[in-house]
């Protein structure tokens, strides 16, 4: 019985660091894709230094996670 309750536990595991990394690669890629329009949506008031900034974030965020 107690082997069968680590087998679902490790199951659930798996699924929840696949679901991540799910999360993460898509956070990822949505600044790239979303960049150019958020570059010109005026409600921002986004320039390209403030731009590169969130780039920059995002790479350092890559690099440590």
């Amino acid at each position: 019985m107690g082997k069968a309750l680590n087998v679902g536990l490790e199951v659930r595991i798996v699924i929840s660091m696949c679901v991540g990394y799910a999360m993460r690669m898509l956070c990822r890629t949505v600044v790239g894709v979303a960049g150019p329009a958020m570059l010109i949506d005026p409600n921002l008031q986004l320039d390209t230094a403030s731009f590169d900034a969130i780039l920059g974030w995002r790479t350092a965020g890559n690099l440590t996670g």
